[in-house]
Order: structure tokens, then C-alpha cells, then sequence
């Protein structure tokens, strides 16, 4: 049996049989269900829906948690909107227009190494905008890096595939936090959110609080950081000249004239009042419905229904780990510093945005959102500080990772062995360093001048 298997099963077995006497049982449970859970989410021995409903079943049979929240869960927005941004990103692959634009942009690619990966962050960023999910961006982004790189020179086309790779996955996976739909954390958060207060988040609203610090800042450090890497190691790159252009086809037109249908409603929804959840239904609707749309229904069986699984158990894990009591513990731990200092306002959301950085040393991001954010929305009024900025400065906070294990789109593209991983781990770092210190400081600054806190 593999090491991680055995260490899985280990943090089980002692968590479900709560062999510790001094430590309260419920509490032993849910240690026992997060280890077996962050270990074979990070491994994956087995795959990552049926590791999501193993811990929902833990939940279950530990009574951390019944059948009629998880069922609440399931009909809730944020995991049917994930599932419709991976509906969307099919009809980009069905139609082939992932393939063709890269055949047509070959003209438009520059012809310099720094000109290249601005291109490229602002196609990931622009990505992040269009797909509500970041593990189908990645999906679809690492073969349509490929497929640029092809369109360069032979000798060139290898190492130009690791700059292009590098700063696709970065700008859509960094930059998606500061877009409501383009992380998981986010959607989290606003869920969780709006079922503590009943009071919506809106697409176009966090797009003012986050997108400057969160996506657009951090997108232009990651590329001039790739530029500083690379830009010694090529001169002017070359393209090949043997490359025909494609012309789209109608329906492939149809099918992006409603992506940008798509693209305007979530931008304008405080004005039409149409959730995202909605905006994402009805362009799945207008695209999967021939003969009126361009895609039959039946494309929709290659949607992932199983990722559902993963983000119920996020949300399981945060009502599970509130019934085991460690929610009463660490509500004490942050009252207690809030009032045995006299910070300032902005300090105390300084803090607030630092809080969920140790917890996403052992678990996913989402996993640190689904736990934190009802917390402290609870817990706002009593340390000075209002809820809903209290959960978008908790946003700041899920979206530093510089660990791959701490985002499943990092992960996916840090396994598939297409980019040099010392130069993406270094570039994290630096990332998350410059967002934690800099970036996100100069946030909570620029939230004050607005008047937003």
C-alpha cells in the first residue's frame, strides 16, 4: 500500500476511535477526518470526488454533521455554479475554438519574451473573467499554451512552452481571486455569506473591493517576474511561417457571441438583479439547446458531476468542525487578541486578512474559507469591524498561496510536468509575499479612500 495511504488511513483510524482521553471526542473526530482528507486531496490515491464523499459519510457517521445540511449544500448556488462554468469551458473544447484561436492569433503573438508573457497573463486574466472555474481554466489553458508555442520556432518552441504555460497558469489562478466566479474561495465565502446575513454578493461589487489588489496588481508582479527570469535567455523569438490561418465557423461565432452575453450579464448584474448562478444557467441554456442553440444537450454528460462532491465537503467540512467545538476554541483565540490589543481599524483588518494563512499551510484555501469566513462574520460587530468587509478581508487572505497543495488548480498544473517547478514555486512565493505585505495593506488603504469600510 503507498506511504500516503497508510498515513491517510492512520489519521482515520485514530480520529474515529478517539483513543485520547483528555481531548474531547468530537474534537478527535474531526482532526481524525481533516488528516485523512488534506492527505489524499494532496496525493490523491483515490480520486478527489470519492475522497469528498468518504469525508461526507465521516461527517455523517460522526454525527458532525446530518443529511439535511449536506442535502442544503447541494441545492445551494456556489456548487451549481462551478459545475456550469465547467459546462461553458466544454463548449469552448466541443466547438474547437480553443484550437482555432490559437492558429489565429500567431500574427498578433510578439515577437519579444516580455511582449509575449504580457500577452499571455492578459489571456489568463481574461480567461479567469469568462470561466467560473479554476480548475477547468487550467485545464483548458495548459493545451492551448501548447498550441501557441507550437506557432514558434522549433529550436525556441520547448523553452518558450514553460514561459507560456508559467504565465498563463499564474494569471488565471492568481488573478481568478479578485473575480467572484474565479475561484473557489470566493464563491465560498459569498455563500457562506449570504447565508449568515441572507444578504446577496454581488459579481460587480466584489469586483471593486477585489480586483485591483487581487487580480490586476498581482497579475502585473507575476509577469514582470517571469520577465526578469527569462528575458536573458531569448532574443527575438521567430514564428513559423508555414502556419495557415483558420476561419471560424458559425456556430463556433454563435457559441462566442454568447460567452459575451455571458460576460456582460455577470458585469452588469446589479443592474438586471440576475444572480450569477442565473447568468451562467441561461447562457448554458442559449448554448446547449440545438437546433436553436450551436451544442446538443447531450454534450453536457462530459461536465464533471462528481466535483460537486468536493465542494459539499468543503461546506460539510466548516459545519462539521462548528459541531466539534474547535469553532468555540478559536472564537476565543481571536476575541482574545482583538482585545488585549488597541489596534487600528486598518490594522485590525490587516490581521483579519493575515488569520487564514497558518490554516492554509494544511488544507486548501477553500477548505480555510469554508471554515473562517462564518466565524468571523459572526464574530465583526464585537471586534470593531463590519461583516461584509470582514469576509472580503478574509478573501485577501485565502487568495495567498504559495504552496500548489493550497489551490487544486495549482496542483493540477504543478503535476502535470509541464512547468519547471522551482521557478513556479519561487514565483508563488514571491507573489504571495508582495500581495501579504504590499499589495494588500495598500488594499485596505484603498478600500478607506472609497469609503467601503
Amino acid at each position: 500500500m503507498r506511504s500516503d495511504c497508510i498515513l491517510g488511513f492512520s489519521f482515520l483510524i485514530i480520529g474515529l476511535t478517539a483513543p485520547f482521553s483528555l481531548v474531547p471526542i468530537k474534537v478527535q473526530y474531526i482532526c481524525g477526518l481533516m488528516g485523512f482528507a488534506i492527505i489524499f486531496w494532496l496525493f490523491q490515491p483515490i480520486k478527489l470526488e470519492e475522497t469528498s464523499f468518504l469525508l461526507i459519510a465521516g461527517f455523517l457517521f460522526t454525527e458532525l454533521t446530518d443529511f439535511e445540511d449536506v442535502l442544503l449544500t447541494f441545492s445551494s448556488d456556489t456548487p451549481w455554479l462551478i459545475i456550469a462554468g465547467m459546462a461553458i469551458s466544454i463548449s469552448l473544447i466541443e466547438s474547437k475554438i480553443a484550437n482555432l484561436f490559437a492558429l489565429n492569433i500567431a500574427n498578433l503573438l510578439s515577437k519579444s519574451i516580455i511582449g509575449l508573457v504580457l500577452q499571455m497573463h492578459l489571456l489568463g486574466l481574461l480567461t479567469a473573467i469568462i470561466v467560473p472555474s479554476g480548475l477547468v481554466r487550467v485545464i483548458i489553458l495548459l493545451p492551448l499554451g501548447k498550441a501557441i508555442a507550437a506557432q514558434y520556432g522549433e529550436h525556441q518552441k520547448c523553452e518558450l512552452q514553460k514561459v507560456i504555460l508559467l504565465s498563463l497558469t499564474l494569471s488565471t489562478v492568481v488573478g481568478g481571486f479578485g473575480i467572484l466566479t474565479g475561484a473557489v474561495p470566493n464563491m465560498i465565502a459569498a455563500g457562506l455569506y449570504t447565508e449568515v446575513t441572507n444578504i446577496p454578493v454581488t459579481w460587480s461589487n466584489w469586483f471593486l473591493w477585489m480586483f485591483p489588489s487581487a487580480s490586476l496588481f498581482r497579475v502585473i508582479t507575476s509577469a514582470m517576474i517571469i520577465s526578469i527570469i527569462y528575458s536573458g535567455k531569448f532574443g527575438v523569438l521567430k514564428k513559423n511561417g508555414n502556419l495557415k490561418k483558420t476561419k471560424f465557423d458559425r456556430k463556433q461565432y454563435w457559441i462566442m457571441a454568447i460567452i459575451t452575453g455571458f460576460v456582460v450579464g455577470l458585469f452588469t448584474d446589479s443592474i438586471h438583479n440576475y444572480s450569477p448562478l442565473q447568468v451562467c444557467l441561461l447562457t448554458i441554456l442559449a448554448i446547449f439547446s440545438r437546433p436553436i442553440g450551436p451544442l446538443p444537450i447531450k454534450s453536457i454528460i462530459k461536465v464533471n458531476f462528481g466535483f460537486l462532491f468536493y465542494v459539499v465537503a468543503l461546506f460539510a467540512l466548516g459545519d462539521a468542525i462548528e459541531t466539534s467545538g474547535l469553532v468555540y476554541y478559536y472564537k476565543s483565540f481571536v476575541v482574545e487578541i482583538f482585545d488585549s490589543t488597541d489596534f487600528s481599524l486598518p490594522l485590525r483588518y490587516f490581521v483579519t486578512a493575515l488569520s487564514p494563512v497558518p490554516l492554509s499551510l494544511f488544507m486548501d484555501v477553500a477548505a480555510v474559507a469554508a471554515l473562517l469566513v462564518p466565524i468571523f462574520v459572526e464574530l465583526a460587530p464585537s471586534i470593531g469591524l463590519e461583516p461584509y468587509s470582514t469576509m472580503m478581508a478574509l478573501s485577501l487572505g485565502t487568495s495567498i498561496v504559495f504552496l500548489p497543495y493550497q489551490a487544486a488548480p495549482l496542483m493540477l498544473a504543478y503535476s502535470s510536468g509541464d512547468l519547471p517547478k522551482d521557478i513556479f514555486l519561487k514565483i508563488l512565493g514571491i507573489v504571495s509575499f508582495v500581495s501579504a505585505f504590499l499589495l494588500y495593506p495598500a488594499a485596505i488603504v484603498y478600500w478607506l479612500v472609497l469609503g467601503l469600510v
